[in-house]
């Protein structure tokens, strides 16, 4: 018995060691949202069909910006991409990209 609450005990240290941190941000339309220390707010733009917003966010390793979207009932994310010698290439933050 006391083999398995040692178990149990190491598990929910580990599980609770390896968690990521979460923040909440306030976004300039006045929501807050949780967001992963992973990624950091460059911008936010209100408004368009069903009123959606889209974030402009960039991964804190890689630079590499994401287009995250979010509107009634639905939510999307995804890599965006920027036009350089007429091929579209991942914008990676201050790279080939500044917002």
């Amino acid at each position: 018995m006391k083999k398995l609450i040692i178990f149990i005990m190491i598990c929910a240290l580990t599980i609770g060691l390896c968690a990521c941190s979460i923040k909440t941000t306030t976004y300039p339309d006045g929501q807050k949202k949780e967001l992963s220390d992973q990624f950091t707010l460059i911008k936010a733009v209100s408004g368009g069909a069903f009123d959606n917003t889209c974030y402009y966010l960039y991964d804190n390793d890689t630079k590499i910006v994401y287009l995250y979207t979010s509107g009634g009932y639905h939510a999307t994310m995804c890599p965006y991409y920027v036009i350089a010698n007429n091929e579209p290439v991942l914008a990676i933050y201050g790279v080939n990209w500044n917002g």
